[in-house]
């Protein structure tokens, strides 16, 4: 299925919409490789985020006037500082945009989003790992991570080695169990910040583009 979304007025050509292409691969991924799988979770969470911002920026007149929170919206993360922020941030700074309120930074899908990016962040930027028993965890944010997912049961400790945290981080990760919630919280994520823009053509619009893959195509031990 195409991710190219029918123009709108004053869009000749549309925009064409590849952060389902890649939320798609992370699906695809899933039990096949997993630390891939949630890397690409969060890149396509992201890059949903950059084609909502481009797409009200871009929008027909009339497509504002009808939600002229676009126009917050476009303002806030096209230009700097908020372009250039980081990626928890910028949602927070989207939410706010759209519906007057961040994200509860106690509650999900906050909670989530923060610790898919700290993972993304993490297995792409490695922090070299002895092998001498002391475990990986180096910082607040690694033990964020680790906490994170254990208190959700995604991952146990050994009973042979007695912690978690002697593992790699990119071991730690590299299951099902973890692809799986990857892939189900950006779909929350997205759904999430997508229902925070006012009723209009343009959120109708987006609903519609999150219905593959972001929703139906999640297997349906997933959704």
């Amino acid at each position: 299925m195409s991710n190219a979304a029918t123009p709108s007025p004053g869009e000749p050509f549309g925009t064409v919409f590849s952060s389902g292409g890649i939320m798609g691969r992370a699906i695809r991924l899933i039990d096949v490789d997993n630390v891939a799988s949630v890397v690409l979770a969060a890149v396509a969470t992201e890059a949903n985020l950059v084609e909502l911002v481009t797409s009200a920026a871009n929008s027909h007149p009339k497509l504002v006037a009808e939600c002229p929170r676009l126009a917050v919206l476009a303002q806030c993360l096209s230009e700097q500082p908020g372009a250039n922020a980081g990626a928890v941030f910028r949602f927070q700074l989207a939410r706010l945009a759209l519906s007057g309120t961040p994200f509860d930074q106690g509650t999900e899908p906050f909670q989530g989003l923060d610790t898919l990016v700290r993972l993304r962040n993490r297995l792409v930027h490695p922090i070299p790992e002895p092998a001498n028993g002391e475990g990986f965890i180096r910082d607040a944010s690694d033990a964020r991570i680790v906490a994170y997912l254990k208190t959700r049961d995604l991952v146990r400790d050994d009973p042979q080695m007695g912690r978690v945290s002697r593992y790699s981080m990119t071991g730690l990760v590299d299951s099902p169990t973890v692809s799986r919630w990857a892939c189900r919280k950006a779909s929350e994520v997205v759904q999430a910040l997508v229902a925070s823009i006012p009723r209009s053509n343009f959120r109708t619009k987006h609903e519609f583009l999150l219905r593959h893959p972001w929703i139906e195509d999640l297997p349906a031990d997933v959704r």
